[in-house]
């Protein structure tokens, strides 16, 4: 769930930037997205993700996104476990800025929230198998993210973005682990 946090300060943006000229566009987009921690390469998912965005004006908007996972952790060396994204949420402000007349940079910072469930052994010094863990974790984190679009006509291109985020489990809200995410995507305008 995105926190009440993030959803207020993305309001208060969106009332300052309303009076300035407006764009009234908005950009849909879906895609796949690979998630992986900064410090294990095992430690990575893919995700199915889709985006909506709604610009104020030429250069600030909002964007909510959601993600299923479709692959997780699974068997790896030294790793007798499985552990899935069951879902993520994030909402963020973003600044874009136009490339030419087919392309647009644009950066973003926001919140991500989700939820994975982890099945895996605790073992003792001999490597012996002492526990097996079963259940569902949440996590939240404030994420960082940049990427670039361009438009093959008016309305459809493509959008490759890398966004990263610090990761904190249940009500903790000091990050434990840093998720990064690269992510590519068919994207849609409308309105204007």
């Amino acid at each position: 769930m995105i926190p009440r946090n993030a959803l207020l300060c993305a309001a208060m943006l969106a009332t300052l930037a309303a009076p300035t000229a407006l764009a009234d566009e908005f950009q849909v987009s879906v895609g796949s997205e690979h998630l992986f921690d900064t410090s294990d390469s095992n430690f990575a998912f893919t995700g199915a993700t889709a985006r909506g965005a709604y610009f104020f004006n030429e250069n600030f908007g909002v964007e909510a996104e959601g993600l299923v996972g479709v692959k997780g952790v699974e068997r790896e060396p030294f790793f007798d476990g499985d552990i899935d994204i069951n879902s993520q949420y994030g909402a963020f402000l973003v600044g874009r800025l136009p490339a030419g007349k087919s392309g647009e940079f644009f950066a973003r910072a926001g919140v991500r929230a989700g939820s994975m469930d982890a099945e895996y052994s605790v073992f003792d010094t001999q490597g012996n198998t002492i526990d097996r863990i079963n259940g569902t974790t949440d996590y939240k984190g404030m994420s960082f993210g940049a990427g670039y679009s361009h438009f093959f006509t008016d309305k459809i291109g493509v959008r490759g973005e890398v966004s990263t985020n610090g990761v904190s489990y249940g009500n903790d809200l000091n990050p434990e682990r840093t998720l990064t995410s690269a992510s590519i995507s068919l994207v849609a305008k409308f309105g204007k």
